[in-house]
């Protein structure tokens, strides 16, 4: 592995750490008003769902790492980074809308870009990396299952 790639990798685990500490920060300060919250009988323990999404982080970022390792260096190499950030931007951005701004019905389609972006991810990855592309499997389940519970949450609090 050359030093270049190495540093891309320690720069994709130092946004991922970063990425899940923000995700947990902003996700603190609404706990308050998430207690609020009429919530679906199905709802996971909050404690599962930090450990969940802590697993899926590092499945993301491994997958980000063994794609960057490949370096195809050319436009699908370029947009496929773009959707991985773009992946990492709507996640901060459906925490944000949920715990910080409380507007579940834009919490919820933030929700369905989230899914159709890691979708897209794994489609992509899929012709340049399997591997890479498996990882993120288990992250499109969840957010499927998490854009479901944003929008049982959201016709239970109108």
């Amino acid at each position: 592995m050359d030093t270049d790639t190495k540093l891309a990798n320690y720069f994709i685990v130092y946004v991922t750490t970063l990425l899940f500490f923000g995700v947990g920060a902003i996700t603190t300060l609404g706990l308050p008003w998430y207690g609020t919250l009429v919530l679906p009988a199905f709802m996971p323990a909050t404690p599962l769902v930090a450990v969940i999404w802590c697993a899926l982080f590092i499945l993301a970022a491994w997958s980000a790492c063994l794609f960057w390792d490949k370096k195809p260096h050319d436009a699908r190499f370029e947009a496929t980074s773009a959707l991985f950030m773009g992946n990492a931007l709507l996640v901060l951005f459906w925490n944000y809308a949920f715990f910080g701004l409380h507007q579940l019905v834009l919490a919820f389609w933030v929700s369905v870009f989230i899914a159709l972006s890691v979708a897209a991810l794994i489609a992509r990855l899929r012709s340049l990396l399997r591997t890479a592309a498996w990882l993120l499997a288990p992250y499109l389940a969840w957010v499927a299952f998490a854009a479901y519970l944003t929008y049982a949450i959201w016709t239970l609090n109108p």
